[in-house]
């Protein structure tokens, strides 16, 4: 999956985050691509053997996230 460098410094930054205080808001105006970042932060995170947990209150963003 290719990322923009804006996209890349989002999910470097929400990783460090994560890390740090064990939760946190990634915020990026519609068209940004949270859904493609949301789905390399979870493959990083997974691949680095880190527990991930995506909750979500709408079955339309789960069908959205399931298909990228």
């Amino acid at each position: 999956m290719l990322l923009r460098p804006y996209q890349e410094a989002a999910i470097t930054d929400a990783c460090k985050a994560l890390d740090k205080h064990k939760n946190t808001i990634v915020v990026a105006p519609t068209g940004a691509g949270k859904t493609i970042m949301l789905s390399a932060l979870v493959g990083q995170r997974y691949k680095n053997g880190k527990k991930v947990l995506v909750m979500q209150h709408r079955d339309e963003l789960v069908d959205q996230n399931k298909s990228k």
